[in-house]
């Protein structure tokens, strides 16, 4: 009986894997949704999540650059970011803990895309950091007033200062030299990535996940501000115009986290070792572009 299932496990497995290969591949519906419609903000999940499945495909063939080899690890623990702002993104319910995962999917994915185009020097300051700040987070230290709370994961490590440690606070000093805007500029001109995709992203969202999740007022309830409820609206608030406007916000959020996978997905490929993941990852950019136009030409 054992011998006899082993094929059958093995047969399951290859008809799994054959399966979840479907997904690497976003199919436009038959008829455009309304735009700011529930069915619309599924289309652009669909997307997102198609762009995840191709990353991860990318991921588990290896087949990548030099420096993309390298980070390996990083790579697949970040598929897990758009992953989740994908379920969540379905869910109008959770269109505030959706928001708050846009600034560390953008944060993530700039730094994800510059270690992949950076200098080695560069390079060799991430790691650096890396490995210095994983050392200091072995012993934790909080206080308020006169309580505090210290937390030694194994043995207490031994005070090391490197060339990533600040003298006057004793802590890990930023792994990045260059802001954002630098970052990116050194992207575009290594990668050729579309840097407009990264601004476009981070005017519309980056400042208001950052609200959100450092939890002030605004940030738990600024997402309803942006629809009339703090700020002068021409027409009358009532629960379709809220529901509308936020199911056209998430669907605008789910699409753009999708091009910025498809720039990622451009870089990993910058040696050209995964050019057909590429192609498709690309068709399926095309496609939810091509229906979003189609739904904005309805609506107007």
């Amino acid at each position: 009986m054992l011998i006899e299932s082993v094929p059958n496990l093995r047969t399951c497995r290859q008809a799994h894997a054959e399966s979840r290969l479907g997904h690497l591949h976003f199919y436009c519906p038959p008829e455009a949704p309304p735009w700011g419609s529930e069915k619309f903000v599924q289309v652009a999940a669909d997307y997102l999540s198609s762009q995840t499945y191709v990353l991860r495909a990318i991921c588990n063939r290896g087949n990548w650059s030099v420096r993309a080899k390298d980070l390996n690890g990083e790579l697949l623990a970040f598929v897990s970011t758009p992953c989740a702002l994908a379920l969540l993104g379905r869910q109008d319910r959770l269109f505030n803990e959706t928001i708050m995962l846009a600034r560390p999917l953008f944060e993530r994915a700039v730094n994800l895309y510059y270690s992949v185009v950076c200098d080695e020097p560069d390079f060799a300051k991430i790691r650096e950091y890396t490995i210095q700040r994983t050392r200091e987070q072995l012993s934790r230290e909080f206080r308020a007033g006169d309580q505090v709370m210290r937390l030694y994961f194994g043995t207490k490590p031994d005070n090391i200062v490197s060339q990533s440690t600040s003298k006057r606070h004793g802590r890990s000093r930023q792994q990045w030299d260059k802001k954002i805007p630098e970052r990116l500029e050194i992207i575009r001109q290594r990668s050729g990535a579309t840097i407009p995709s990264f601004l476009t992203y981070q005017t519309a969202f980056y400042t208001d996940s950052s609200e959100a999740l450092h939890g002030s007022l605004y940030g738990i309830t600024g997402h309803l501000g942006h629809l009339g409820i703090y700020e002068p609206h021409e027409k009358e608030l009532d629960s379709t115009n809220v529901q509308v406007n936020a199911d056209t916000t998430r669907a605008i959020l789910l699409w753009l986290s999708g091009e910025l996978l498809n720039e990622l997905i451009k870089v990993v490929n910058s040696e050209k070792l995964c050019s057909d993941l590429v192609e498709i990852a690309q068709k399926n950019s095309h496609a939810c572009e091509d229906i979003s136009r189609v739904v904005l030409i309805l609506t107007i």
